[in-house]
């Protein structure tokens, strides 16, 4: 290795090795390294906009912790954080440790698929410019120097034990936060700031938002606009850093609102939000139809939502159409025909032989469809169903699987392309429905935490709604004839 390489800055690593900065990105390095590299004037209004500052310079002798907030495709991992690795890495460091010590980078994120990137990330540098290395699977040694990259996935185990003259948290804002869980937030924090303690090393927490609550959200916000302190703290949307996905761009990438300011707005989610407009929902409710009869020659699909007991069971049927619209294409129609809700009182209980002869007597009226259904007693519906003639399917309800089935749903209603009957318990629960971030970016939508609230009838339409997409088109006003 070249003896000018030692105590190269994180902006320099990335010029040596040819990145293309944005000047957000080289701003960011520039002011992280505090070398007195000084900001060009497209770089200071970037770290002005980021900072949330008007007049805010950085400080010269750099950031003890820098907390950065940033939409997807920023160039967090492969701009910043490999950048910042590196020079760590490089760092001469000889003063600040004891004999046969060596100074460990953490490098820790949620998941091993996070840390591979960044390793990988780190590694290209490494030969870009030139520097020799050992890789493990967690472990990065650049040869004849007493430093090295430890990877780990977030606990508040690992960093503890040895001097740490670097550390790097990436996707910081998907750790636990809640105080039980392995990998709290606090907790790695609380473990990784006492082994920078001696060499005063940096840390940098970088992430795109997720929900607003954790330490990262918490000290984003904290610290921005304050940058004559230690700590850093800048915000940003994707296009802000990464100019080559314009905000145009991010409109075509994601359709929900919430989703893309979330992904590329950098703007984190309430932890708990309402997931569809009641004017969206209302407006798909076909008035005084309360139930659709079967008719001959369509295709329909069927979802239940079955309980035992003291809690409510509920079916939805639906079929398809392709309805005619004036000056625009057709219109690809889910038609809710029926819906039934099946409630215990409180002194009966449900009979399940009952509800599944009932539900099985309405499956047949509109020619017998395979029924879909969740997870909950799966044998025990299948059996009760196939000895009255009524096949059914079970479907994952994994936390992914279940919020692509909501997100359809939603995208449907959004855009008018379903129609619902009128049941007022229906559209309760549609409306009342929330959304809910939990920790490690699972999403979770469901009733509200309240006495009372349901979703059993939004859990089965959601099923019918998803499975409808694979049914013929069948009634409205085209027909599809096939001519040999």
């Amino acid at each position: 290795m070249s003896a000018d390489l030692r105590g190269i800055s994180p902006y320099r690593v990335a010029v040596l090795a040819g990145l293309r900065l944005s000047p957000a990105q080289s701003a960011t390095l520039k002011a992280i390294g505090g070398v007195g590299e000084a900001l060009t004037g497209d770089e200071l209004r970037a770290f002005r906009k980021l900072t949330g500052t008007m007049l805010g310079k950085p400080n010269a002798r750099g950031y003890r912790e820098a907390w950065i907030r940033a939409g997807r495709r920023s160039g967090k991992t492969s701009h910043i954080c490999a950048c910042v690795v590196v020079a760590a890495l490089l760092a001469d460091v000889d003063h600040l440790l004891t004999l046969g010590e060596m100074g460990r980078v953490l490098l820790i994120a949620p998941t091993l698929a996070h840390l591979r990137q960044l390793l990988d990330t780190v590694c290209g540098l490494l030969d870009a410019i030139g520097v020799a290395y050992t890789r493990t699977q967690s472990e990065i040694a650049p040869t004849g120097l007493r430093t090295i990259a430890l990877a780990t996935v977030a606990d508040h185990v690992a960093p503890r034990g040895g001097t740490a003259i670097a550390a790097v948290i990436d996707e910081a804002a998907l750790l636990p936060f809640d105080p039980e869980s392995d990998g709290y937030d606090v907790e790695v924090l609380a473990s990784v700031r006492p082994a920078l303690a001696t060499t005063r090393g940096r840390l940098l927490v970088v992430s795109s938002p997720w929900a607003q609550q954790g330490e990262h959200w918490t000290m984003v916000k904290k610290h921005l606009g304050k940058v004559g302190s230690d700590i850093l703290a800048m915000h940003g949307p994707t296009w802000t850093w990464n100019p080559k996905i314009t905000e145009a761009d991010t409109l075509t990438l994601e359709a929900d609102p919430a989703r893309r300011a979330r992904e590329y707005g950098a703007e984190a989610g309430e932890h708990e939000s309402s997931f569809l407009r009641a004017s969206d929902v209302r407006e798909c409710v076909d008035k005084e139809i309360e139930e659709r009869p079967p008719q001959a020659g369509v295709v329909y699909t069927a979802a239940i939502d079955v309980a035992f007991r003291r809690d409510r069971s509920a079916l939805v049927i639906a079929h398809r159409e392709m309805v005619k619209r004036p000056g625009i294409p057709p219109g690809d129609m889910i038609i809710v025909d029926c819906v039934r809700l099946w409630s215990p009182t409180k002194d009966q209980r449900l009979d399940f032989d009952q509800l599944c002869t009932e539900i099985a007597n309405i499956v047949r009226r509109y020619g017998n469809p395979k029924v879909f259904r969740d997870s909950f007693a799966g044998d025990a519906v299948a059996s009760a169903l196939s000895t009255r003639g009524v096949r059914s399917e079970e479907l994952s309800m994994s936390t992914r699987e279940q919020a692509s089935r909501f997100d359809f749903l939603a995208q449907k209603i959004r855009a008018g392309s379903v129609r619902l009957v009128e049941n007022a318990e229906m559209v309760r629960e549609l409306v009342d429905l929330r959304v809910r971030l939990h920790a490690a970016g699972r999403v979770e939508i469901a009733a509200p935490n309240r006495k009372g609230a349901h979703d059993d009838i939004a859990d089965a339409l959601a099923l019918c709604v998803h499975s409808a997409r694979s049914i013929a088109v069948s009634g409205g006003d085209i027909r599809h004839e096939l001519r040999v």
